[in-house]
């Protein structure tokens, strides 16, 4: 197969050398301001995109760096492996519709919602326009592109009743996670042994997530938040889902997780924003690990794709904490 040729193997171990190590991350975070990051970065030839007239943000120049890799990856894979990856890429499309709905459900003027963006597109930029002008939420359901766009209009109903855009966001993830399991169940040989691991963590992440999010922020009640998590998971059964759907506080993850590694990320975790730390550095643990061992698969350049899109985390936590004058007790608390 040709996702096991030696150029895309090369290809892809050349792109995961350029990520940055927890080290060089820790040294950015000991500059002293948000100039000295950019500054660092730049000489170490950091951003490799041409970049577009205008001045753009930080996190946009990032968003920018990842999307080039997406589009050359496409180009270089042969037409049977191009689904996943375009699969994958449907989860930055999500995260762009979500801000976009965000900044309509706030009344946030059009000509300001690139602030807000982060950076992110849809694949097909043309189709952003007319969603990204909508005065208000329903507008841009009413405009936003197929897959999306039927999954928004049934739970446009849930918005409007609970004043909330989390049923549409849900909806999308729902959707896109479907779409990332049937691409990666369609692999064969090695590809599947070391992607679908990934993706598995990846589930296990939204389900944990989403179920502390239902119960604990929305009051979600436990049959229905059951209805809402995916049956697809690396280490999350039944048992698992039915515990995270009567989850009543934080504290109680841990215990509920007891015979997954999981467990030990999510020890002593007292806000959303640990829970999603532990669950991520579970992510990222074996995204890396999928690196070891036979090299000729497309798991290399899966997991360069998703590692890169946490160092954008990473990278991102550092100069906002840079640029705000934020003190971080320990940075490594704050980095993924």
């Amino acid at each position: 197969m040709a996702s096991a040729s030696a150029f895309l193997n090369a290809r892809a171990h050349a792109l995961l050398g350029m990520l940055l190590s927890r080290e060089a991350l820790l040294r950015l975070a000991d500059l002293p301001s948000a100039e000295a990051v950019l500054a660092d970065l730049s000489a170490r030839e950091y951003f490799r995109a041409s970049l577009p007239s205008g001045q753009l943000t930080f996190s946009q120049r990032l968003n920018l760096e990842l999307d080039a890799d997406y589009r050359s990856t496409l180009l270089v894979l042969p037409q049977e492996s191009r689904p996943l990856v375009r699969a994958l890429y449907r989860l930055r499309e999500v995260a762009f519709l979500k801000a976009a709905l965000g900044c309509a459900n706030r009344n946030v003027l059009p000509a300001s919602r690139g602030a807000y963006l982060g950076g992110l597109h849809l694949f097909n930029i043309a189709d952003e326009e007319a969603f990204y002008q909508a005065a208000d939420v329903p507008e841009a359901v009413s405009r936003a592109p197929e897959p999306y766009r039927t999954p928004m209009e049934n739970a446009l109903h849930q918005v409007e009743e609970q004043g909330s855009l989390f049923p549409i966001e849900i909806a999308l993830d729902l959707l896109v996670l479907h779409e990332l399991w049937l691409a990666g169940r369609a692999l064969t040989g090695m590809d599947r042994a070391r992607i679908f691991p990934m993706f598995g963590v990846w589930f296990d992440v939204f389900n944990v997530v989403s179920a502390a999010r239902l119960r604990l922020n929305f009051a979600v009640p436990g049959d229905e938040a059951l209805g809402y998590l995916i049956h697809h998971g690396q280490w999350l059964r039944l048992s698992h889902r039915r515990a995270l759907a009567g989850l009543e506080k934080l504290t109680d993850l841990s215990a509920a997780l007891r015979d997954t590694p999981y467990s030990a990320k999510l020890n002593g975790a007292e806000s959303l924003f640990a829970v999603e730390q532990g669950m991520m550095r579970a992510f990222r643990e074996i995204v890396s690990a999928s690196l070891a061992g036979y090299p000729f698969h497309l798991g290399g350049t899966v997991a360069y794709l998703l590692l890169k899109e946490i160092e954008i985390t990473n990278l991102t936590r550092v100069y906002e904490g840079k640029r705000r004058d934020v003190k971080a007790a320990d940075w490594q608390d704050v980095l993924v």
